[in-house]
C-alpha cells in the first residue's frame, strides 16, 4: 500500500500538469481509454468469471459506467482547482461515507466483513 500510495502520488501531480495542458474531459477519456487497454488482457486471463458477471448483469453496469463517465471529468476538473494532495485526501473520504451508508441503509452491522482481507 505504500508503494501504491507513492506511485499514485507522483501519477497525480503529473495528471495536474496534463489536465492543465489539455481539458479535464479530454484527458479523462484519454486516460481511461488507456488504462482499459493496459488492463484488458490481465482481465481476460485471470478473471473470466468477472466477465460472466457483465453479462448476467448489464443494466447494473451499465449504470456503473455511466456513474463513472460522471466522476472521471469531476475528478480532472477538481484537481484543476485546487492542490492535488487536498483534492484526493477528500475523496478517499468516499469510502468512510461508504461504510455509514452501507450501516444506515442496508443494516450492515458486520463490519469486519468489510474489512477482511
Amino acid at each position: 500500500m505504500i508503494i501504491l500510495s507513492f506511485i499514485y502520488s507522483i501519477t497525480s501531480s503529473l495528471g495536474k500538469i496534463a489536465v492543465i495542458h489539455s481539458s479535464p474531459v479530454l484527458f479523462g477519456a484519454i486516460y481511461s481509454l488507456l488504462l482499459s487497454i493496459v488492463f484488458f488482457p490481465f482481465i481476460m486471463v485471470s478473471k473470466k468469471k468477472s466477465l460472466n458477471a457483465v453479462k448476467s448483469k448489464p443494466i447494473l453496469f451499465v449504470l456503473i459506467g455511466a456513474a463513472s463517465s460522471v466522476m472521471i471529468p469531476a475528478h480532472w476538473n477538481a484537481v484543476t482547482m485546487t492542490d492535488v494532495s487536498y483534492m484526493i485526501s477528500i475523496k478517499r473520504t468516499s469510502m468512510i461515507f461508504s461504510v455509514l451508508l452501507g450501516l444506515m441503509f442496508f443494516k450492515k452491522r458486520n463490519l469486519i466483513d468489510l474489512f477482511a482481507l
